[in-house]
């Protein structure tokens, strides 16, 4: 791994902090681990969203970026879930919807437990919050309008529901739509119980799974057509540079970058996606919880 420097610094016109650095320095560590246990299981597994960007662009992160996002085919992902508790120990921590309490996502994180990154809308939630990288599973997707229309839409449900159910504390929560929301599908949770629930979410992803005719995209976190890709960019990998790290990119992805970022060579500054977030690389984030 190389960070020429942790020392602040501007990168393409764009002011990078020393605690950004050792933010990026503690991903990287975890990126580094994850690519060890793919390695050693023979998954695959594919740089994603603006992480390929900064792989391709950058040979590392984009200036203002502050995380690390991967995709996986959904069978290589289940797999990784099924052997992550014996390969992934403190202080990281492989966290899904079913290894933790009262928590939702539709992808995974790999997190260090003794850091903080507490997004600021989640603060008065209760689960695991250090430093993380992002794992998305690949799903196929229909090419047929209605049935695109009718999957994208029960999917966007569950995970409006999910979500709301889950992951609002309403005594913390400012928001008081969201503190509606919330309230409107308790009685749900009530009836099912929401790993259940979330169980039938994955199943309605993979719906399409078995044909592989179809293109391929990160329909659990993101339907829209940003995130919907040719399935042949992921006939192969090329291997790039990413902060020293090699790191396995699709081999299409040209055609996934336009699609998703457009001119993707030319640099555009834009806000992070996770906006306004706590991070702390030297205090475990219980303790900012406790407080």
């Amino acid at each position: 791994m190389v960070i020429e420097s942790l020392h602040a610094e501007e990168i393409c016109g764009f002011y990078v902090d020393e605690k950004m650095k050792l933010v990026w320095k503690t991903e990287l560590e975890l990126l580094k681990k994850f690519i060890s246990v793919c390695e050693k299981y023979n998954l695959k597994y594919y740089m994603a969203g603006g992480s390929l960007l900064g792989a391709i662009r950058h040979s590392g992160f984009i200036p203002w970026d502050d995380d690390i996002d991967i995709d996986m085919p959904r069978d290589d992902y289940n797999k990784l879930l099924e052997i992550a508790k014996y390969e992934f120990t403190d202080p990281i921590f492989f966290q899904t919807t079913y290894t933790e309490q009262n928590y939702v996502r539709p992808h995974a994180q790999i997190r260090n437990s003794n850091t903080t990154a507490i997004v600021s809308h989640e603060k008065g939630l209760y689960f695991n919050q250090g430093i993380f990288i992002d794992i998305f599973p690949l799903d196929s997707v229909p090419t047929n309008k209605i049935k695109r229309y009718f999957h994208s839409n029960i999917l966007k449900l569950l995970s409006i529901i999910l979500k709301a159910g889950i992951m609002i504390n309403p005594v913390k929560n400012p928001s008081r739509l969201k503190c509606l929301a919330h309230y409107l599908v308790m009685p749900i949770f009530k009836l099912f119980d929401y790993k259940k629930l979330f169980h039938l979410f994955e199943d309605i992803c993979s719906r399409y799974n078995n044909n592989k005719n179809l293109p391929i995209g990160e329909i659990s976190f993101d339907y829209r057509d940003k995130c919907i890709w040719p399935r042949e960019c992921f006939n192969d990998i090329t291997i790039k540079d990413f902060m020293g790290l090699k790191v396995a990119c699709p081999i299409g992805y040209d055609t996934i970058l336009k699609i998703t970022f457009g001119d993707y060579m030319t640099p555009q500054q834009e806000a992070s996606y996770h906006g306004n977030i706590i991070f702390d690389t030297e205090i475990s984030y219980k303790e900012y919880l406790e407080k």
